[in-house]
């Protein structure tokens, strides 16, 4: 089901953050790289990439940081101005 932007308005703040820690998971899983991994190559604790995985904390930076090392900031691309 391809999602408009009606879905992604719809959708509340917890509920986009779970969506964007299960992208994270994804590409984590997808990549065959520990969260221990991705965690030393973003520079930030295990336990803060398990909050970002399970949609319940973490920071804008930490986001990016992880984002690098999947090599994924390409997806940052859409908020160029």
């Amino acid at each position: 089901m391809e999602k408009d932007i009606k879905y992604w308005h719809a959708m509340s703040d917890p509920a986009l953050l779970e969506l964007l820690g299960k992208f994270i998971q994804q590409t984590r899983l997808q990549q065959n790289k520990t969260q221990q991994q991705v965690a030393i190559a973003a520079g930030i604790n295990r336990s803060t990439m398990v909050q970002i995985e399970n949609g319940s904390g973490g920071t804008m930076i930490s986001f990016v940081q992880i984002l690098r090392a999947l090599e994924q900031l390409q997806l940052l691309e859409l908020f160029e101005v």
